[in-house]
């Protein structure tokens, strides 16, 4: 086991990200010794010697990563029945989802594929009520998220990262016993045939680009916020727990979580991957994210405001703290820069797309006669984007402002750059373009070229006047 920092090869794969989980699988079987001796020489390295989690893992082999996650998974595992879990364990490396239900066999996803497991073993009433014993309480019943019962390690942390969340499949129970109790969870629990459990687990060890992770601390220890962007489960919290220790080294960084504390897990402190230097601030159920956002920066000095997965409650709170020179790193789920963009739900941090109808005398001479241009709605606080895709690599738009702008024009983005195993490729708008379509396309926006879309200002036509609509969106 060395632990000294290696110059990773060009060719590296990485686990967790793009699918080398036939290797990892062959390499699981590890000592409790050695597990034990893996995190202690992680926390030296992290602790004593100044490094980051993700360049102690860069120089880790596969086989010594997979064993790490593969004992957190242990303690998500650990709630459902033997013969289920003993038939996952040839999977652990792949695990993404699974779903329980009484009457039917487990439902999982692994390596990004749904595969049912023991299809003649569904799990029964008595199986789901001892699932449910060794479930803590819900988070709050607003998120829908159940935390394990505290799990303690050997430091005497507790650790772990895993998503448990339930629904009911039909209407809550009316009888006298559930009645009893307005709490939902407990009520769809009584009839434990229409309970369901989502598992997702939370991987802390994964090795990360560090190429792109050092390009974005650069951007973020300079001031400019940064959005991650892609579709579930492409790495985007993992990305985000690096680049939170990263940064924290220089940079006063606050994460604000709401109820399911996905980035840092359930303790009181966060989770050792996220290093020593975080500040983490919690809304509560129904809390007010202003207020918090706000006495991050005011009360607690954040420098860097970090958010996982931005939604329209916050997204206004976040864009106003930026604007006043507060960077931020922050997430959402969206698999192209255009979908960000017209998603008007997140306009405040993207800037959002409008439709501009211009004079006749302009679109003749700038427009090839066509009265309709694409411009941003509004100023945007990003100035760094970077595109999670579903096979590892991650496509950075250094200048989100221009990149933008092209997009509008009906170009594909021409400052880009393409990171895959630790290297910064040529990007290549024919293997890894935008699709423009949001923007050009009839009924919605007629290509506008030589027009500054990077502004909102359009030369005016007909007696000086231009008309705007919001372009249609999600």
């Amino acid at each position: 086991m060395d632990f000294s920092i290696n110059q990773p090869q060009t060719t590296t794969q990485f686990p967790n990200e793009i699918g080398d989980d036939e290797r990892l699988q062959q390499a699981l079987p590890v000592s409790d010794e050695t597990l034990r001796q893996l995190q202690q020489q992680l926390k030296k390295a992290r602790e004593q010697e100044g490094r980051t989690t993700a360049e102690v893992l860069a120089g880790l082999p596969p086989q010594d990563i997979a064993a790490l996650n593969a004992r957190e998974l242990g303690k998500l595992l650990d709630v459902l029945p033997e013969k289920q879990k003993a038939a996952l364990k040839e999977y652990e490396s792949g695990i993404t989802e699974i779903t329980v239900q009484v009457g039917r066999p487990l439902l999982t996803v692994i390596n990004r594929e749904p595969k049912i497991i023991l299809p003649n073993d569904p799990i029964s009433e008595e199986d789901m009520v001892k699932i449910k014993s060794k479930l803590g309480t819900p988070q709050n019943l607003e998120t829908g998220r159940i935390n394990l019962k505290p799990s303690t390690d050997s430091s005497g942390e507790i650790e772990d990262l895993h998503r448990v969340s339930w629904f009911s499949s039909g209407d809550l129970p009316v009888d006298e016993k559930s009645a009893k109790t307005k709490n939902p969870f407990e009520r769809a629990f009584a009839s434990v045939k229409n309970f369901v459990l989502t598992l997702r687990p939370g991987r802390a060890f994964t090795q990360q680009d560090l190429k792109l992770v050092n390009d974005l601390r650069d951007y973020a220890e300079h001031g400019k916020s940064i959005i991650l962007l892609g579709p579930p489960g492409t790495g985007k919290t993992s990305l985000l727990r690096t680049l939170i220790e990263t940064v924290s080294q220089k940079k006063r960084v606050v994460l604000i979580e709401g109820g399911a504390n996905e980035v840092g897990g359930a303790s009181p402190k966060p989770h050792s991957v996220l290093g020593n230097s975080v500040i983490r601030m919690s809304v509560p159920p129904g809390g007010d994210y202003e207020t918090v956002v706000k006495q991050a920066v005011e009360n607690h000095g954040a420098q860097i405001i970090v958010f996982d997965e931005v939604n329209s409650k916050v997204q206004e709170a976040i864009a106003a703290a930026l604007n006043k020179g507060v960077a931020g790193i922050v997430t959402s789920h969206a698999s192209s820069l255009g979908e960000f963009v017209t998603n008007k739900q997140l306009s405040a941090l993207s800037g959002g797309a409008r439709r501009v109808t211009v004079g006749d005398e302009f679109a003749a001479a700038s427009n090839n006669g066509a009265k309709e241009v694409a411009v941003p709605e509004s100023e945007t606080p990003i100035k760094v984007a970077v595109i999670l895709r579903q096979d590892g690599r991650k496509i950075m738009h250094p200048d989100y402002k221009k990149s933008v702008g092209e997009l509008m024009q009906g170009k594909q983005p021409t400052e880009v750059s393409l990171y895959s195993g630790n290297k910064r490729e040529k990007y290549s708008p024919k293997d890894h373009g935008e699709d423009i379509s949001r923007f050009v396309h009839i009924g919605s926006v007629v290509r506008a070229k030589n027009v500054d879309a990077g502004t909102s200002g359009v030369n005016a036509g007909d007696n000086g006047k231009t008309q705007s609509k919001k372009i249609n969106s999600k």
